[in-house]
């Protein structure tokens, strides 16, 4: 028997660990059940839910991650211009014209960890305005 097995595994879940010490004619086993957890990293993603990513227009973040095994138990997102969120899936109103990198960090209840980044380009607002209400005689 090998002293320092290596195996691999494959599959999530919990997992029984068997010792077996084995001297002279005597032999003894440790059996523990789930003592080994494997867990998968998290698919994290997200798209823009905005018609067009403009200052002064509200970009919707929905949040398209997913994981195999568990559960997601926090949200960690960076929004490019100094400000943070914890919330699933954001909104964000942005100020100003130019590129904004974003990152969304997901952990999971197992303790794995994924981030995904993209960059925008905040583009100028199209909100037009007209000025006063006048008066036109004809």
């Amino acid at each position: 028997m090998d002293s320092t097995p290596t195996f691999n595994i494959v599959e999530t879940g919990l997992y029984e660990v068997n010792l077996i010490a084995l001297y002279d004619n005597c032999s003894d086993t440790l059996t523990e059940s789930d003592f080994l957890e494997i867990a998968d990293l998290p698919d994290v993603s997200f798209e823009i839910q905005t018609d067009e990513f403009c200052e002064e227009v509200q970009a919707v973040f929905s949040n398209t991650s997913s994981v195999g095994y568990g559960t997601f138990a926090e949200w960690q997102w960076d929004l490019g211009d100094g400000t943070t969120s914890n919330q699933e899936s954001p909104i964000h109103k942005y100020q100003g014209q130019e590129s904004r990198t974003i990152t969304l960090t997901a952990i999971t209840d197992k303790g794995c960890e994924g981030s995904f980044t993209a960059s925008f380009d905040v583009l100028p607002s199209t909100l037009a305005e007209a000025g006063e209400d006048q008066l036109i005689c004809i």
